[in-house]
């Protein structure tokens, strides 16, 4: 099966992506991907949609194959990231041009993009509790990288003393 990922407004990406059988499944299977530079992934709970960055862009296609959809606006450059329980949206780690790293989410149903985190640190390593209300991420907002989880219903976050980085 054959997936391609189709230019982006200003980088022409042209990258070819072989989806085999069991690429998502149980049995041994292949993701080649002939070009790419910068690359991380997800992939839904059901199995069903993989979310690629390359390049610090995101792009959504399904796990089954076809065409990859961009998922980020121009200008926002975002890499590792991470689909929520639902499959309803996306956090990843970056930012604007030139700007510190925070964490972001994006909409997969209508695309709205959300910033998540703010500040002069460096947000990263998302993971989404099962809930789906929060995130546990690493962040040197204190001084140095510890684990932080954050409430995305009330945008609180606040240092897990429980783990160690």
């Amino acid at each position: 099966m054959t997936i391609s990922i189709l230019s982006a407004p200003i980088k022409r990406v042209a990258v070819l992506v072989a989806l085999l059988l069991g690429c998502v499944g149980a049995s041994a299977g292949q993701l080649m991907i002939t070009e790419a530079s910068r690359l991380s992934f997800d992939i839904d709970t059901r199995g069903e949609r993989i979310v690629l960055s390359i390049l610090d862009q995101l792009w959504l296609l399904p796990a089954s194959g076809g065409v990859a959809e961009p998922v980020t606006p121009e200008g926002l450059h975002l890499r590792n990231p991470r689909l929520s329980p639902d499959g309803r949206s996306v956090v990843a780690e970056g930012g604007w041009d030139h700007e510190r790293q925070n964490m972001w989410q994006i909409s997969l149903v209508d695309r709205e993009v959300q910033r998540l985190t703010r500040g002069a640190w460096r947000d990263h390593s998302a993971s989404w509790h099962p809930d789906g209300q929060r995130l546990l991420f690493v962040s040197d907002r204190g001084g140095s990288d510890d684990i932080w989880e954050l409430d995305l219903s009330s945008g609180t976050a606040r240092r897990d003393r429980k783990s160690v980085v």
